[in-house]
């Protein structure tokens, strides 16, 4: 009897120790990404020694009941939603549930990703402005792709890109709040192909006072000039100039920079993309050869030869043309040798190296004006006839006449000598009259002698 007895009391004791780790249960579950509209994750942790068979899962948001161990759901708002989790074990007598586990959930909004940007042109930085707003949270990460596969996306909040083409990009954001909310945006940019300012001109060299005729293609809407130094013309806004070349030192080669800028303006869905380029040439203006025209003597007697000569100091002259022509030995040199009969205004034109032009003159005075009184009283004034401001050469023939006709002194080549004498003897005071005969002209008029 007492064998039955501590047998009986035995297996009590057994049951009540199987009871006992029956009712072990832990019932509990872990959920990962809180975030609104995308799906939370619930994954049960529960654990019962005789085992689970089935989960219910209570989203209290409405909607229906999830089985699993895990389960998604997407709650449509944020806001603090109390799930629980019940787990059963069918193998039970009467009621299978195991227990259950509820939590406070917190969804939280998304954040709303956006950006701002202007459409570029090719060679310029594409600026991109984050606009992104998180109403739970902090915005702690951005991600950008900018279209254009080239490579890594940008991490920074308002990035700058390059683009090395034309066309239309698709960008990307994608931001993430403190919680690891997720929100995206995209845009597409359009970069427009840069206009082309090259500048065209006649040459590159001009003289002072040469109209300068500048251009770029007016294919184009629009375009502004500029130049340096700035006493030339500015800011013109046509596509062909003429630009004055007045030098500020007329002396010395001056260079000017001319820069002309395009601007293309390009039609989008926002604001009209303005697109530019700029051109630089380099013109060099020369001086005006500044010239020096002299002649050996500018006073002569007819039939006397003259040594004409231009000379530059800030110019090297290549080209002359000298007029009047004739009786001149090389009109087409620097210094040619002039035979003069005349008072005569010389004219020289002139083109240095580069082409620059000037021109000068000179007046070669003939002087052969006689004095028309000698008083040779041994004074020193006017003691002796002067026909003219140095001899006569043999070319001219000299004859002075009395009153009465007689020929009181006939000669070649007068040496400015005659002293109011004739064969000798004293002239008597009174008018006497001269003829001057060279290369067939006369020249004639009185002398008063007095004494």
């Amino acid at each position: 009897m007492k064998r039955l007895i501590r047998k009986i009391g035995l297996a009590l004791s057994l049951f009540a120790i199987l009871a006992i780790s029956l009712n072990a249960q832990v019932v509990d579950f872990e959920y990962y990404n809180s975030c609104m509209v995308s799906e939370t994750h619930f994954v049960s942790t529960s654990s019962y020694p005789a085992g689970i068979t089935s989960y219910r899962w209570n989203f209290n948001d409405g909607s229906a009941y999830a089985f699993d161990s895990e389960a998604y759901h997407s709650f449509a708002l944020s806001g603090v939603y109390y799930v629980t989790l019940e787990v059963f074990n069918n193998a039970l007598p009467g009621d299978s549930l195991v227990g259950s586990k509820s939590k406070n959930v917190a969804i939280y909004d998304n954040p709303v990703a956006s950006f701002t940007f202007d459409h570029g042109c090719l060679g310029t930085e594409s600026d991109f402005t984050n606009t992104s707003t998180s109403s739970d949270g902090d915005i702690v990460s951005y991600q950008w792709t900018f279209g254009d596969g080239t490579g890594e996306s940008d991490l920074t909040e308002n990035p700058s890109h390059l683009y090395l083409n034309p066309g239309t990009y698709y960008v990307n954001l994608t931001v993430t709040s403190s919680y690891g909310c997720t929100g995206t945006s995209s845009d597409s940019i359009m970069i427009f192909q840069l206009p082309d300012a090259t500048i065209t001109a006649d040459n590159t060299e001009f003289c002072a006072n040469q109209p300068i005729h500048l251009s770029v293609s007016n294919q184009y809407q629009s375009v502004v000039w500029g130049t340096l130094p700035v006493n030339t013309t500015p800011n013109i806004t046509s596509y062909s100039i003429t630009v004055d070349t007045t030098l500020t030192d007329s002396t010395q080669t001056q260079v000017f920079l001319f820069e002309a800028t395009v601007y293309e303006v390009n039609e989008t869905s926002g604001e009209p993309a303005v697109c530019s380029d700029n051109d630089i040439i380099e013109i060099t203006i020369h001086p005006t050869p500044y010239i020096d025209v002299t002649a050996s003597d500018e006073v002569v007697i007819p039939g006397d030869e003259v040594q004409l000569s231009v000379t530059s100091d800030n110019a090297n002259l290549t080209e002359f043309v000298w007029i009047p022509v004739d009786d001149m030995t090389d009109p087409f040199s620097a210094d040619p040798i002039a035979l003069i009969d005349q008072t005569t205004l010389f004219n020289v034109s002139v083109v240095d190296e580069f082409g620059c032009k000037n021109s000068g003159e000179i007046l070669v005075e003939v002087d052969i004006k006689p004095n028309n009184i000698i008083t040779p009283n041994a004074d020193g004034k006017n003691d002796v006839w002067i026909v003219a401001r140095k001899p006569l050469s043999e070319d001219f023939e000299l004859t002075i006449f009395s009153r009465l006709g007689e020929i009181v002194l006939n000669q070649k080549g007068y040496q400015n000598d005659w002293d109011g004498n004739f064969e000798g003897a004293k002239l008597p005071e009174g008018a006497y009259y001269y003829v001057i005969k060279h290369d067939g002209i006369s020249y004639t008029g009185a002398i008063t002698l007095l004494r």
